[in-house]
Parts: C-alpha cells; structure tokens; sequence
C-alpha cells in the first residue's frame, strides 16, 4: 500500500505535535524540579493572600532568556509557552496543507481561524 504525500505530511504534523507536547512537558517537570530544589529547606509561602507572577514572565523573549539561565519558574512558564504554540503550530500547518491541496474553502477557513487565534492572544478580543 502506497503511502500519499498528504498522508506523509499529516504523520509529519502529528509528529511534530507529540514532540511539542513532550517538549512541553519536560520543560514543567524540570522547572518544577528546580523550583522545588532550590527552595529545599525553607518555609512555604503563606497561602492566604495571592501573589501574582512577576512581571518578567508577562514577556515570552524574557522568560525564554530566564529558562535558559536555569530558572525554574521560567522553565515552567517556558513548558506553558510551548504547549500554547503547539496546536497554533497545527492550525498553521494545516493552512500549508490545504493550499497545497487547492481546497481553497479550507484555506479561507483556516485563515479565520488563524486571525481569531491572533486577536485572541494580542488581547484584541474578548
């Protein structure tokens, strides 16, 4: 059985996904693991008031410089980032695809689709 070049591309995309996702989660286990570490020892935060991130991780460019200073916290934030790209990632892709394909119906869909994605995470919309 002969496997179809969009086929290939579909096994490639889903790959690239599982990867992501993995990704993610190693950056979360060890960044949790080197946040845990370094406060080994000391008392834990009072619960009962909140306290907010810190306005660094509030910029992707800064918590990746963070993460890659052996931060744990931005280890973390850095596995949330990812996770976040990762089906941006398959909804790009499949833009590629489609237009590959010619479905233009599909394209237009996925245009949509990628300028809601945009707006959503500029904050433009609500």
């Amino acid at each position: 059985m002969e496997v179809t070049h969009d086929a290939r591309l579909e096994l490639a995309i889903g790959r690239v996904l599982q990867a992501g996702v993995l990704l993610a989660a190693s950056c979360a286990l060890i960044g949790g693991v080197l946040m845990v570490t370094s406060h080994a020892g000391s008392a834990p935060p009072p619960l009962s008031m909140f306290h907010g991130v810190e306005p660094v991780y509030a910029h992707p460019i800064e918590t990746l410089k963070m993460a890659f200073r052996g931060s744990g916290p931005a280890l973390m934030q850095t596995g949330i980032l990812v996770l976040i790209a990762t089906p941006i990632f398959r909804v790009g892709a499949s833009l590629v695809l489609f237009a590959i394909r010619r479905d233009w119906l599909y394209v237009v869909v996925t245009l949509v689709v990628v300028v809601a994605l945009t707006l959503g995470l500029l904050g433009y919309a609500e």
